[in-house]
């Protein structure tokens, strides 16, 4: 997509920017620079995880969730993928209702 439509979709009102500060929102945004690992910190859970990937994401490539799965030591580890979904889940509601399902029956073991 276009660096336009991409800018757009950081600016709106569930862009990540308007919730951090400027040192963690370039910590996200600087793989290189950053200290986050969650692939080796993941290594070391012992608590369930559910890792949610948007589908149509243009920003977070699936290849991330499937690695930090990967990592998971314990068979308490759920992958699951809303199909079509974006980044932001702009104008999808329907993916955004299976996101919020998905999440809700992993949490309450529905």
């Amino acid at each position: 997509e276009s660096l336009e439509v991409l800018a757009r979709e950081n600016h709106s009102p569930v862009g990540l920017a308007r919730f951090t500060t400027l040192r963690s929102w370039l910590s996200q945004w600087s793989v290189d620079d950053s200290r986050a690992d969650a692939v080796s910190a993941l290594r070391n859970t012992s608590v369930p995880v559910l890792f949610l990937v948007n589908g149509a994401d243009n920003l977070v490539p699936p290849s991330h969730a499937r690695d930090m799965f990967a990592a998971v030591p314990h068979a308490r580890k759920q992958l699951h993928t809303i199909r079509g979904a974006s980044h932001y889940y702009l104008g999808q509601k329907p993916q955004l209702r299976e996101a919020v399902q998905t999440c809700r029956a992993w949490l309450y073991g529905e």
